[in-house]
């Protein structure tokens, strides 16, 4: 290498030159250089100046290197002094001290700084960047450029509030500027920015809302070619004309998956991004190690081991052809995620080598600071996870705490992954036997992991909240540990109460909002578009195919924004999340106690996770009682084996014979035991004679009317039952209209018919187009809905009751019971459905339908892939319905979603039914659903209590068509709601008589089963106080 020449004034000019244009290029593109070093923007620069690429100042990148400051040969420790001591005064005699191009050389120059890791030296001469930019050039879009790099830099340094007011700073201006705008790329990289910063302070909302508009600027700017001038950064810097989508699409696919738990969500984002970079980058890069990684993570917690393995090799393989990220951030967090795999996979030995390795690579990384941080807390994290998995305590306490004091640090105060990480040591404490030190930490984690569930709640589609409910046990485990260890079963019956059905409880308080039934309309329309596109699958030419994927992101956009728009008008003030015991305990009746069960996560160490239920008792005075009661999967046998019993049919096979009395006698003693007599055993001395149950999980699917006591009576000749969702429904102000209104639909012949109205033109315009079902791969093959021979006879005798007790009944016979007239509803003070109830059960080949049966019974097996959202799979058939069904199945065309007869779950949750006293869905199985712990069912009762039902009526499993029983049960429970307007009251009281009086009738052999199918299965969701006035 030549000896550098003593530098003359026009070499100094030239490079004073070089930097001011160099810098108006860079900074002006709001890219960092913090995963990219100098040298290598150089050579960028040097390459596309001999192409002939770049047309450049005469004098720069001459071809001669000596006349080039920062040579490839001249390293950084060496440029600096150069050029802070030398070059920047000269361009201040040349330019004068306040020019903005010396703004811009000191923007050069902390960039020189934090490359070396001095970050007060790169804080100090932004500084001074800023305050040149402020007092001369406020509204310059290089001063915008200026916060945006001083924001970059405290973001490293982990000065999230300094980071978060520049970024800030830099958008503000950024949009108002005439050169930028709101949906300049550059104005988008500040948005992403500010996002990834919020998400540092855990502020999900506000991370939400900044990706959104950036991707609303992205479909912007797409539409838009950019000019030479834009699109100089990006060559310069090395990087490819669409890097901007593919960065945004990879944080926001982390954000949906690891913040929000949407893990299909951030799927579809990373193989967009993965699909985008392929398309413009055929060798590796650093951007496509790290959606590599993002997708091996995804299908990690998919429970797909194979796909995540390969999917991290593939991030691996990348990372090594890479030299200067073989130990970044991006490929420690590959090597951390692989260990855990390892470990998964049986794999202790290479688990705990790459963990140790993941260990050892990020403490030995000296910078930036933050990412160093994040990357010694997860890395030991896991290896402490690990540790704890394999019995190894001490050294998983020394991670543990290693991880839990740098995330304490590096974060901002109480950060959802300092939380988790409390979490987990709590649980190893409890398995050292170090009782109070695991107590201490499980109470200060609840209300802890609250204020995340509130943040999410706070902003969150409904997709997202069921989403992160779905991922997030609430903590349970802990709580019940407490419970177990010091008899304080406080803490977890206020948790139970705070997280059960929360997300259902957030939704009804969005729509109370002001402006809200605009919105909601708003919002349904949007689903009845979407639904539409979900159900057809276009030609087979690849234009047409790509057209509606387009419209089916832009719709799901928008309908997130209406959703998200509603939270936000709530905010975090949650009314679910403040709600205490002892509130509950003030509503409920004397001699009765509110069961909460629960189905939870209960850890035995980490070693072993398995599901099991208990369930607290809150009584009317005293403190809450946890009752645990084992593991779900032998419950949930029972229950299954129950459930199976109750659904035997009488045709041909005749599979009711098997039931004796006997087998009858012992299933039903048998969940007796299992779910009523540990409670019955925890019950408070003085006498109980009321008993409210709020159920989880597949409990949800059990009438505890019919369980039997040793004594071979039915538990409800003892106590009286009543059901609510959640503690929180005693706590409803209910009002119903004062008007005595029964509007009945009833359905018998589906042959022929059609829904009222239809026309050719509501039709789809591509009869050729195929069927889709929500996922876009399910067929409806050959469903017939059998006659319904008695529903006709029940609409007319309600009829004749109502008029006997001066109601005005609208009934609304086949034909007529379209949606388009239901939809017209305003809150009837009672709504009757005399139809099929469909529940379509998510198997991995099929879907099984279960709905009234006729004498003959069906029996169908349609070929059905999953159907993905629970609130599709379950419906009630109206008018129209066998039509589209059978156009379904023919897969030529589709009716409109909002007229085609079949109503689903999401559908009922929009009807207008905030003053409804009674819904009776005299359906077979329409209390089935999937029954998700912590959250109810996801099916038609969800949807009826969504839409505002004070009381709903539903069944449990199917029941025969045209049966009298059946339908003088239900007459007798209207006479007996009329009359003492208390409908819970009226079904307990009636069913109670039912039972006793159908088991004395029946003939010897039989008298258990019969009365338990035919009274049994309706059970009723109630609201507000149990016996104020209706």
């Amino acid at each position: 290498m030549k000896t550098t020449k003593v530098f003359s004034y026009p070499v100094i000019l030239k490079g004073v030159l070089l930097s001011a244009a160099l810098f108006g290029l860079l900074f002006l593109s709001f890219y960092s250089l913090a995963e990219q070093s100098p040298f290598q923007f150089l050579q960028n620069l040097q390459t596309l100046q001999k192409q002939g690429d770049v047309n450049l100042p005469v004098g720069w990148l001459d071809g001669e290197p000596d006349n080039i400051l920062f040579d490839l040969r001249v390293g950084i420790p060496d440029a600096i002094p150069i050029y802070e001591d030398t070059i920047l005064p000269m361009a201040k005699m040349w330019w004068g001290a306040e020019d903005y191009r010396i703004a811009r050389g000191l923007n050069f120059l902390a960039l020189l700084y934090r490359t070396l890791g001095d970050y007060d030296n790169a804080e100090r001469v932004l500084k001074e960047a800023v305050r040149i930019m402020e007092k001369n050039y406020p509204r310059h879009y290089d001063t915008a450029a200026i916060y945006n790099n001083l924001g970059l830099l405290y973001n490293l340094i982990g000065d999230y509030p300094k980071a978060r007011d520049n970024y800030e700073k830099a958008v503000t201006l950024a949009k108002s500027l005439e050169a930028l705008g709101p949906n300049h790329p550059n104005t988008l990289i500040g948005m992403q920015n500010l996002a990834i910063v919020y998400i540092a302070m855990g502020d999900y909302a506000k991370a939400e809302q900044f990706y959104q508009e950036a991707l609303d600027a992205l479909v912007e700017l797409k539409q838009v070619e950019l000019s030479p001038f834009d699109k100089m950064p990006y060559r310069l810097l090395g990087l490819f004309e669409g890097y901007r989508e593919v960065s945004l699409r990879q944080n926001m696919a982390q954000f949906y998956g690891g913040i929000l738990g949407d893990y299909d969500k951030a799927e579809r984002q990373f193989q967009t991004a993965l699909t985008l970079i392929n398309k413009k980058v055929s060798s590796p890069h650093f951007l496509k190690g790290a959606i590599h990684q993002g997708l091996g993570w995804v299908y990690q917690q998919k429970g797909d081991y194979t796909k995540a393995k390969q999917y991290y090799k593939d991030a691996s393989d990348i990372y090594q052809k890479l030299p200067a990220w073989r130990e970044s951030h991006f490929s420690v967090l590959t090597l951390t995620q692989r260990g855990y795999l390892s470990h998964l996979l049986k794999d202790d030995i290479e688990a705990e080598r790459l963990l140790k390795q993941a260990v050892a690579f990020s403490e030995k990384a000296s910078k930036p600071q933050r990412h160093r941080a994040h990357l010694i807390g997860i890395s030991n994290h896991h290896l402490a996870m690990f540790y704890h998995k394999t019995s190894e305590f001490e050294q998983a306490e020394a991670h543990f705490q290693n991880a839990l004091n740098t995330f304490k640090q590096s974060l901002v105060k109480n950060h959802p992954m300092t939380v988790v990480v409390m979490q987990h040591l709590a649980a190893l404490k409890f398995d050292q036997g170090k009782i109070k030190e695991a107590v201490s930490l499980a109470l200060k984690t609840q209300p802890l992991s609250e204020n995340v569930l509130k943040n999410i709640l706070s902003f969150g589609s409904e997709h997202q909240r069921l989403a992160y409910q779905k991922r997030s046990y609430p903590s349970y485990d802990l709580l019940a540990r407490v419970a177990n260890k010091t008899g304080n079963a406080k803490p977890l019956a206020n948790a139970i109460l705070h997280n059960k059905g929360v997300v259902l409880d957030s939704l009804i308080e969005d729509s109370q909002v002001v402006g809200a039934p605009k919105v909601k309309e708003e919002i349904q329309s949007l689903k009845w578009r979407l639904m539409k596109l979900w159900m057809t699958i276009p030609k087979d030419d690849a234009a047409a195919k790509a057209k509606p994927v387009s419209q089916l992101e832009q719709l799901e956009m928008q309908l997130k924004k209406l959703e998200s728009g509603l939270a936000r008008q709530v905010g975090e003030a949650r009314q679910a999340l403040e709600i205490e015991f002892q509130e509950v305990q003030a509503v409920l009746p004397e001699g009765s106690v509110l069961v909460e069960f629960i189905r939870y996560k209960h850890f035995v160490g980490l070693r072993d996770t398995e599901a099991y239920y208990g369930a607290v008792i809150i009584p009317k005075t005293g403190d809450p009682i946890w009752v645990p009661l084992g593991k779900a999967d032998a419950l949930e046998k029972k229950i299954l084996d129950y459930q199976k019993m109750m659904r035997c049919k009488k045709d041909k096979k005749n599979d009711c014979q098997r039931y004796d009395e006997q087998a009858v006698t012992q299933l039903l003693q048998a969940l007796y035991q299992r779910l009523w007599a540990p409670i019955e055993a925890k019950l408070p001395k003085t006498t109980v004679k009321t008993v409210i149950i709020s159920p989880d999980g597949e409990l949800n699917f059990v009438s505890y009317a019919t369980l039997l006591t040793p004594q071979n009576a039915f538990l409800l000749k003892n106590v009286d039952l009543y059901y609510v969702a959640s503690g929180r429904d005693l706590l409803r102000e209910t009002q119903s209209v004062e008007e005595l209104t029964m509007a009945v639909y009833a359905l018998s012949d589906w042959e022929g018919q059609a829904a009222e109205d239809y026309a050719e033109d509501e039709l789809e315009d591509e009869r050729a187009g195929r069927i889709r079902s929500v996922d876009r791969q399910a067929y409806l093959n050959s469903l017939q809905l059998p006659l319904l021979e008695g529903t006709l006879t029940e609409a007319n005798e309600l009829k004749k009751m109502g008029d006997a007790n001066n109601w005005r009944v609208n009934t609304f016979f086949d034909f007529d019971a379209t949606e388009k007239r239901l939809y017209l509803e305003r809150s009837p003070r009672i709504l009757h459905f005399a139809t099929h109830g469909i529940f379509l059960h998510p198997t991995t080949e099929r879907v099984v339908l279960d709905f009234s049966l006729t004498t003959s019974g069906i029996d169908l097996q349609p070929p059905l892939k999953l159907l993905s959202n629970p609130m599709h799979r379950s419906f009630l058939a109206l008018a129209g319905a066998q039509t589209t069904l059978d156009a379904w199945d023919e897969g030529e065309y589709i009716f409109p979603p909002e007229n085609d007869g079949i109503l689903t779950a999401d559908e009922v949750g929009h009807l207008k039914l905030q003053e409804t006293w009674i819904t009776m869905l005299s359906a077979c199985d329409t209390g089935r659903g999937e029954g998700r712990a912590g959250e109810g069912v996801l099916g038609l009762r969800r949807g009826f209590v969504q839409a505002g039902t004070q009381n709903l009526l539903m069944t449990l499993w199917t029941l025969k068509d045209n049966n009298e029983t059946v339908r003088q049960f239900e007459l007798d429970f209207y006479q007996r709601a009329m009359k003492t307007q208390n409908a819970p009251k009226a079904l307990n009281d009636i069913q109670r008589e039912k039972l006793i009086q159908v088991r004395n009738q029946t003939k010897p052999g039989r008298q258990l089963l019969e009365a338990a199918r035919l009274i049994g299965p309706f059970v009723m969701s109630f609201q507000g106080r149990l016996f104020s006035e209706q």
